[in-house]
């Protein structure tokens, strides 16, 4: 059990050097108000290094906090508060742009989190299961590429261009399209998946000639284009001191979060809410360095999203988590505002 003493050594070792990035000595501990002597409080940074919370760069250096150190202090010895009104309103600002669809609204939202943190962020859309399909286009652009274009009662618009499979003429992506607008329209995007695994695979064979190409094609639009989406924003952010010498790693890390696939294997909605995941918490190597923080936004009657922040093991925790939920409370007030413009709109 540590002692009131020490555990101040810890946060304030803790808070110094992820402002400063030098190791921290009794000194400057004194300095910021340890009341105990010199040798008092070298013993606490010794006894703190041997239970694991601080580490020494070498032999006669100050100490640094270590992983355990980054953890103990995030779930026992910080305190968030609110933002200050100014910087409250300086998020409102912000995201205060009007926007006619949601992706450009989440997108610019990322752009936001991450300038105001100078770390790489991520926000995704609302889920999508409940939102129901409200208008549909297939379109070919050439023989080897079509245009899918997809509009839902909340404002979403998808819209991707694929490659051909094999078998798939312009004549077929017209019938498909006629399919889709007779039989799917005003169905949830859930209960459209559900039945693309259920009856499809039978009722298609009394429509198209070529059942199983036509249920492929279809999978990989409403599966792929419907699956969480993250924005993401200040990749090159992660290019600080760590990875100046070893550009290989950066890249590599620059090819995880910038995969769809490959980040969503990273990012999970969390239940708590602030989820704060520490170096090897991540349980992968490339981000051993790194802190993920992730939280839930709702906006009642619409759905849930994410919104995730990736930077240094040494960010300034207190800091960066009050920037977090003061983004995370502007952006659902300027979500449901949106909403209700968009129902005003259609009275």
């Amino acid at each position: 059990m540590l002692k009131s003493r020490q555990l101040d050594v810890l946060r304030l070792v803790i808070q110094t050097f992820t402002s400063t990035d030098q190791p921290v000595g009794s000194a400057t501990l004194q300095k910021l108000g340890i009341d105990a002597s010199s040798a008092t409080i070298r013993n606490d940074l010794a006894l703190l290094e041997d239970e694991g919370f601080l580490e020494k760069t070498h032999a006669s250096s100050g100490r640094i906090p270590s992983i355990k150190g980054y953890r103990y202090y995030v779930d026992h010895l910080l305190s968030i508060k609110p933002l200050e009104r100014k910087e409250q309103d300086g998020i409102h600002r912000q995201l205060n742009d009007g926007f006619r669809v949601m992706n450009d609204l989440v997108a610019h939202s990322s752009k936001v989190l991450s300038q105001m943190t100078h770390y790489t962020s991520f926000v995704s859309e609302l889920d999508h299961d409940d939102r129901v399909l409200t208008a549909f286009q297939l379109v070919a652009l050439n023989d080897k590429q079509f245009l899918v274009i997809m509009v839902t009662n909340k404002g979403h618009v998808e819209h991707h261009v694929y490659s051909m499979i094999e078998g798939v003429t312009m004549s077929l992506l017209n019938k498909i399209d006629s399919f889709v607008n007779v039989e799917l329209l005003t169905s949830t995007i859930r209960q459209i998946r559900q039945r693309l695994r259920t009856e499809f695979p039978m009722t298609l064979q009394r429509y198209f000639e070529q059942p199983k190409i036509v249920l492929q094609l279809m999978d990989m639009i409403f599966d792929q284009s419907f699956n969480e989406k993250f924005y993401m924003s200040g990749a090159m952010n992660l290019l600080t001191d760590q990875y100046m010498d070893d550009l290989e790693t950066f890249k590599k890390v620059y090819d995880l979060i910038s995969s769809p696939d490959k980040i969503s294997t990273v990012i999970a909605p969390t239940q708590t809410q602030m989820d704060v995941r520490i170096g090897d918490e991540l349980n992968n190597q490339l981000l051993k360095d790194m802190t993920l923080i992730t939280t839930n936004y709702c906006v009642e009657d619409h759905g849930q999203g994410t919104i995730a922040l990736l930077g240094p093991t040494n960010m300034n925790y207190e800091q960066t988590l009050q920037i977090v939920l003061g983004f995370k409370k502007e952006l659902e007030a300027k979500m449901k505002d949106y909403y209700n413009m968009l129902n005003y709109s259609r009275l």
